[in-house]
Order: structure tokens, then sequence, then C-alpha cells
């Protein structure tokens, strides 16, 4: 089975917490089920290089998610990740925040290396503080060199033979 295979059957499989998670950001510039490499994020955000997972109760293999992270991180990405006990109907609104967040100091971060980008960053971000729509650009992912937090350069060649682009 491929990994893209395995993708569209966890996305028809969803988790309870991943349910409750997709419903509340599919509004948002959020893919669920996407394959990143050699990865699958439950939730990826092309836009900010940023893949969200919900670490079910099954799940104790730390050592694999710190290389996984390790590997996506290689390319610019970042994983948030939050316990399946974060995401439920009492602790949404605590990740939601988070979310918002997160995905808002991505994109300034774009913006802040890449001023081209920048008034559209922030016009978007407008939009989604008033509730309304975003406005679809190209993600400079395409096109401009990112890094993570730490400054890794993203390699958009790199990435492209592996998938992430």
């Amino acid at each position: 089975m491929s990994l893209e295979d395995l993708a569209a059957r966890m996305r028809a499989n969803m988790s309870v917490p991943e349910k409750l998670l997709w419903e509340a950001i599919k509004i948002w510039p959020f893919k669920p089920q996407v394959v990143i490499g050699r990865r699958i994020a439950d939730f990826w955000d092309r836009g900010a290089l940023l893949d969200v997972e919900v670490d079910g109760a099954t799940w104790h293999d730390e050592g694999e998610d710190v290389d996984r992270d390790e590997e996506l991180a290689a390319f610019g990405v970042l994983t948030q990740r939050f316990s399946y006990r974060d995401v439920t109907p009492l602790g949404i609104q605590g990740v939601l925040n988070r979310l918002h967040r997160l995905c808002g100091e991505r994109r300034i971060e774009i913006a802040a290396r890449h001023p081209e980008y920048a008034d559209r960053i922030v016009a978007d971000l407008k939009r989604r503080e008033e509730g309304l729509p975003r406005i679809i650009y190209p993600s400079p992912v395409e096109s401009i060199p990112l890094g993570t937090r730490e400054s890794t350069p993203f390699d958009i060649d790199r990435a492209a033979r592996h998938g992430i682009t």
C-alpha cells in the first residue's frame, strides 16, 4: 500500500479527536492526512510549513516522534503535537488558540525574511481575525527559501525530491 493510499484511508477513518479538530480548522488553510516526504501529517498547512499532530492514547513511541520531527525540521517544517486529551470539546479552544497564534507567527516569520510576501500575509491575517475567508495565494514555499525558527535553511530542490512541496 502506498503512502497516498494509507493517507486516504486515514482521512476516511479519523479518530474522534482528529474529527473534532478537523471540524474546527477546515476553513483554515489546513489539509488532513497529507503525505510529506516519507511521513503523513495529521493536518498540514503548506504556507506555514506547519504539521499538526494529534497523538492518540495508544501511541507511545516518543523516539520515533523525535526522529520524525527532526526529519521534517530538516526541510523547515515545524511539528506541533497535541495529546488526544487536549482535543476534546472542553479543550479545543485552547488548541485553536495555540494554532491561531502559531500560524500567525510562522507567517510573520516568512514575511520578515521575505518582504515581497509581507502585504499578502498581513492581509490574510486581518481577514482571518475578521472571520472572513482567506485569500488564496501561491505558497511562498513554491518560490522562496524558508527555514525553521532555528534558521535551518529550506532547500526547495531537496524538499521537492522528497515530496515536501
